[in-house]
């Protein structure tokens, strides 16, 4: 009876056992099974080919000693560059227009205009704010236009997270919106520590999209200079200490080459030049992501007959002024700039008496007649006008 009692009890245990066994395979197949189905969904076969523009500046007209082109113009012969290699959507890092002497309704009809532009081509495009977007304008009134959630935000592209920066704030945390204007970027305490979160959040790589650099690209050992992130270091140490960052795309400083592509602690930092100036006429990126998710590729575009144009504007340019007029030109062109009607005005009293003539009209102010001295070789002025128009679009 013993015996019996005792074999049950065997039996028992060992069942016991066996089933426990059973469970602990179950569960350790269903643990590998969800880690391989995770591992499935971070997985992806193609890489990622996004396009990058950053400081169109619609509506500026204060820097012609440096413009090349207008922004509308820039949008319309980049955006077909990028889908012609193979863009799937594009980031755009800030300062959309600009605002030198516009009013408030001006500016934000610069906005919907550039709104417009991208909506015509079939890539998405998502919006970084700059500092020049709301120097006029209230944050809320720019989000509204590029219909954004909020100031900073977070999308996902196959696998891999987007995250977007405000940082058009004043050193004491403070928005500055139409009006309140500090050119260098600055991040509230609890926008960094939202980033901190984000990037914990984040299923795998990151991609980090501001407008203003994080350092000063030329420095290698510190932190920003004056037109950059005011408190660039704080953010540095939470990139440095994730290990989910790919890049960080920035755009606000006409870069040099040696300044495009540079990595700090292990962080790489991309900063692309605006495309409406004269020695980076029409730049746009290309930016590739590897299929597995791990490296980023940054290329750089400008436009093909940069040089070729440059060298014919300078050359006409060198031709219809000497050393001593070099002010007197300068005059000109920002008169052309600052008041458009009245340089027309000159213009058209310069067709109409030729490069003597118009001394003897009294149509004309005194201060016109000095105005057309300063630019009497009437022949060369045409050559100038023509060669201002192919390089600089107007």
């Amino acid at each position: 009876m013993i015996g019996k009692f005792r074999r049950k009890i065997i039996y028992t245990v060992v069942i016991i056992a066996l089933l426990s066994g059973a469970i602990f395979v179950l569960k350790d197949s269903f643990n590998d099974n969800r880690d391989i189905q995770k591992k499935k969904e971070l997985q992806f076969s193609d890489e990622i080919i996004f396009g990058w523009i950053t400081d169109i500046h619609l509506g500026d007209n204060n820097h012609d000693d440096k413009l090349v082109t207008l922004g509308d113009d820039a949008i319309e012969r980049i955006v077909p560059k990028m889908i012609e290699k193979e863009a799937e959507f594009i980031v755009n890092t800030g300062d959309m227009i600009d605002n030198f002497h516009k009013s408030h309704d001006e500016v934000i009809g610069f906005h919907r205009e550039v709104k417009r532009l991208f909506d015509q081509y079939s890539l998405k495009t998502y919006y970084v704010i700059g500092n020049h977007d709301v120097q006029t304008n209230t944050k809320q009134e720019v989000l509204n236009v590029y219909k954004i959630s909020d100031k900073q935000y977070v999308f996902q592209e196959k696998g891999v997270t987007f995250i977007v920066l405000d940082q058009q704030f004043n050193p004491d945390g403070s928005s500055y919106d139409a009006g309140k204007y500090y050119i260098p970027g600055s991040i509230p305490l609890g926008q960094l520590e939202w980033l901190r979160q984000e990037l914990e959040k984040a299923p795998g790589k990151v991609i980090l999209l501001t407008h203003q650099p994080i350092f000063s690209i030329a420095d290698e050992d510190g932190p920003a200079g004056e037109i950059y992130t005011h408190n660039g270091e704080l953010l540095q140490n939470i990139l440095e200490n994730s290990e989910k960052i790919l890049a960080v795309l920035s755009g606000h400083r006409q870069a040099s080459p040696e300044e495009r592509r540079r990595d700090f602690g292990g962080v790489k930092h991309f900063i692309l030049p605006s495309p409406i100036f004269k020695n980076t006429r029409l730049s746009y990126g290309i930016v590739k992501i590897s299929a597995d998710r791990q490296k980023v590729e940054f290329n750089y575009y400008m436009d093909e007959n940069h040089d070729k144009i440059k060298i014919k504007y300078d050359q006409l340019v060198e031709e219809c002024r000497g050393p001593e007029e070099k002010e007197d030109y300068y005059a000109l062109q920002e008169l052309a700039q600052n008041n458009w009607q009245e340089f027309q005005k000159i213009k058209k009293a310069f067709d109409k008496y030729g490069n003597t003539n118009f001394r003897e009209s009294s149509e004309i102010s005194e201060i016109e007649k000095q105005q057309l001295r300063d630019f009497e070789d009437y022949d060369c002025y045409r050559k100038y006008l023509e060669a201002r128009k192919e390089f600089i679009g107007y």
